[in-house]
This record gives C-alpha cells, structure tokens and sequence, in this order.
C-alpha cells in the first residue's frame, strides 16, 4: 500500500474505527484527457421537494420539472430567460461579466475553482421550475452554473467519496453549491 493511502485502515468500514483526515480541496482534469476548453454546453437541472414540508433544506428529491441552460462562448456577455421568471430574473451583465443573475454568478465561481478567468459567454435560460415556489429554483440556477462552468472549463468533478483516497474532498460539487446557497 503506498504512503499516500496509508492513513486509512481498510480492515473497518467507512463508518467504523478512526475518521480518515480532513481532505483538502483538490481539482481533478476531465477523464477524457480533453486539451480544447468546450464552447458550448447544455445542462438540465431538476426541481426538488428540499424546500417543502419538514424536510426543509436537509432532504429531498428530484421531480420531473426541468430548468435547461445553455452557455456558450461569445464575443460578448448576455443573458436570456423564458419561461418561469423571464421579465422577473435579473438580466443585467456589464463587460466584465458581473451580475446578480445566479447561473452568472456560479458560472464565474466554477472558472474560480478551475483557476481560469471566466471567458465572455452567452447564457439562456429556459425555465419551468417555478421561482420563488419552494421548487428549488435558485438551487437548480446554482447547480446548472456550475456544471456548465465547469464543463466548458475542461474540468470534471467527484460526486461521491472515495476512502482510497482521503486527500480528495467528498462530494466537490456538493462543496461547492453550499458555499454558494449557503446553507
């Protein structure tokens, strides 16, 4: 067994014996060796029940209601919405790429995590998870940033936890959109 994996003691399960040591944050490159940043991604994001009954932010589940974002490289930065929220969903971007709109702020986050400045991109949202409904629709703005940030980054993410490898944080994308949501 090699020295990097010699803290963890696999003749106990995951939930018994001595915690593994606190990971630390660490990116990891696409499997697919890519070397070409995409131009163009598009995310489908589901409403959750997270925010209904005495489940409220600590379970859930997915539902078959679907935000979808598309994001692609521009020349110059603009945002576009239809559907739920369009007229309401603040649309405003100046040239250095700062908003309130929530896929432009996770958007920027995810080049953040991926140590590259965010390029100029033309975002649409075409929503059907109710806003402000207790459907998760800022949760689904969070997540499909994200993703779509880091997707056009090149980069790939661990959704689950790995006890070969203790230096690797848990669920990075979960890490990630509750820094954001904060909670």
């Amino acid at each position: 067994m090699s020295e990097q994996f010699s803290s963890h003691d696999s003749s106990k399960d995951l939930y018994g014996g001595v915690p593994d040591p606190v990971p630390k944050m660490k990116r990891v490159r696409s499997q697919t060796k890519q070397k070409w940043p995409r131009n163009k991604v598009v995310v489908r994001v589901p409403a959750t029940t997270a925010n209904m009954g005495p489940g409220f932010d600590a379970m859930g589940m997915g539902l078959d209601i679907w935000n979808e974002i598309t994001v692609e490289r521009a020349a110059r930065f603009a945002i576009s919405t239809e559907g739920e929220g369009a007229g309401a969903i603040p649309e405003e971007i100046d040239d250095e790429g700062n908003s309130k709109h929530m896929v432009i702020r996770a958007l920027r986050r995810a080049f953040e995590y991926a140590g590259e400045p965010m390029p100029r991109v033309r975002v649409h949202c075409r929503n059907r998870v109710p806003v402000c409904s207790g459907f998760g629709s800022s949760s689904a703005a969070i997540v499909g940033g994200l993703v779509a940030g880091l997707a056009l980054a090149g980069l790939e993410l661990r959704a689950g936890y790995d006890h070969r490898r203790p230096d690797w944080v848990p669920e990075e994308l979960l890490q990630l959109a509750t820094e954001m949501e904060g909670h």
